[in-house]
């Protein structure tokens, strides 16, 4: 599955920092990442790639009075569309639909349950890479998994599989419900309500990794905070969660190898 191709699939995450260039050279000490530098007439932007392959972005955050975090892009046939649709499903449009020169057209969607998504209908790139996604699970430094933490996670699951496509595929868990979304029989990411009330609902994203205890020291050592070292979860792998200096959240994961996840 190409996500940049595929209606529906979670395609480029992208991070809105106080500190774009610091959270660079985080990223890059961290999982290896390397960047090309873009300038644009908000600030540079940071294109961070895993060999030649593109995979996310890094911007300054347009407005001081935002938090610094990680957002994803999901791929539409027609932005304009999406946006009607996600009105008429009970969400809310908090970025209008715009368009980029040369990259596409996009919005910011806010679901019935209050966590932020983006979409994008990408422009015709000449050249573009084939890109699949399942090469995530096994790559160190790629995105490979995308989870929805919400308290209503019904509700979500309803409105991504009517907006986007997506089928859902509920799981009975340990820690409860977990629903796997699914393009084209491919699983990229979750639905899970999160043990704390007080966590807002949000989007969050999993990088793969050789090794996650070594993972969390470089963290440590950069400056960032390791707020869960280590979540094992039986037949599927290891797994963190940490703060970049700057405050955005992120996750990793170490997948069991799939022949022997069974």
């Amino acid at each position: 599955m190409n996500p940049y191709k595929t209606h529906g699939a979670i395609a480029w995450p992208e991070l809105a920092t106080s500190d774009p260039e610091g959270a660079a050279e985080f990223y890059k000490s961290v999982f290896g990442w390397t960047f090309d530098v873009m300038p644009m007439q908000a600030g540079d932007y940071y294109v961070g790639k895993v060999g030649e392959a593109g995979l996310c972005g890094i911007m300054q955050v347009p407005d001081p009075s935002m938090p610094n975090a990680w957002t994803y892009y999901v791929t539409v046939d027609d932005a304009q569309a999406t946006a009607e649709r996600v009105t008429e499903l009970g969400g809310t449009i908090v970025v209008p639909v715009m368009s980029v020169e040369n990259v596409g057209t996009f919005l910011g969607i806010m679901d019935p349950t209050g966590a932020v998504i983006m979409a994008m209908q990408w422009a015709e790139m000449e050249g573009a890479p084939e890109v699949n996604f399942t090469d995530g699970f096994t790559t160190h430094g790629a995105f490979s998994w995308f989870e929805l933490r919400t308290h209503n996670a019904e509700a979500a699951a309803d409105f991504y599989s009517k907006l986007f496509g997506w089928t859902i595929d509920r799981q009975e868990m340990q820690m409860g419900p977990y629903m796997v979304c699914k393009i084209d029989e491919v699983a990229f990411g979750g639905i899970i309500v999160p043990p704390q009330d007080e966590v807002p609902p949000h989007w969050g994203g999993y990088v793969t990794v050789d090794d996650v205890d070594a993972l969390n020291s470089r963290i440590t050592d950069n400056g960032g905070t390791v707020a869960m070292a280590r979540i094992e979860a039986e037949g599927v792998g290891t797994f963190n969660m940490f703060q970049d200096p700057p405050g955005a959240w992120l996750s990793a994961a170490k997948y069991v190898p799939m022949e022997t996840a069974s």
